[in-house]
């Protein structure tokens, strides 16, 4: 008999998916919706936005080194298919809405937030992407809180792990 234990955050059992088989094939071909282009009229692969698609809404969740990094490249990486918001416990520091990213080179880049809140009942639901940028030993309490307001349907959550060390 399975207990309330050997499940993880998201329902799923532990050790092995209890998502019937044919619903995992249904996530999978959701995230490369995602990350893959249209097809056009002519069947030819075309970017998203030729196609008409309306621009991926991407959270980003805590303003560290990655989150802001990752919120300067999207706009300007994907000719503005992308619409990043921000999901971070001081919304206050992020009035001016554009973050700067420095490259090895010197040369600068720009990218716009279109949304910034610390209540995730404003982002998350209109999420097409929800990426975890945080610190690791509060990820547990971060997905607690987002989870209510995740469509499992539509959104995708995924986490970057990285550590400044310099």
């Amino acid at each position: 008999k399975q207990g309330s234990s050997d499940r993880g955050a998201w329902g799923h059992t532990l050790g092995r998916s209890s998502v019937p088989p044919l619903a995992s094939m249904e996530r999978v071909a959701c995230i490369a919706r995602h990350v893959a282009c249209g097809v056009g009229e002519s069947g030819q692969p075309q970017p998203r936005a030729v196609v008409g698609a309306p621009p991926v809404v991407v959270t980003l969740i805590a303003a560290g080194n990655s989150g802001h990094v990752c919120a300067a490249l999207f706009e300007e990486n994907t000719k503005g298919r992308v619409k990043t918001q921000l999901l971070t416990s001081k919304p206050h520091m992020f009035k001016s809405m554009k973050l700067r990213v420095q490259f090895p080179t010197g040369e600068y880049q720009e990218g716009r937030l279109h949304k910034v809140s610390d209540d995730p009942a404003e982002l998350i639901p209109q999420s097409d992407i929800v990426i975890w940028t945080g610190p690791v030993t509060t990820t547990k309490d971060t997905f607690e809180n987002i989870r209510p307001y995740i469509n499992n349907r539509k959104t995708v959550v995924g986490t970057i792990f990285a550590q400044g060390l310099v």
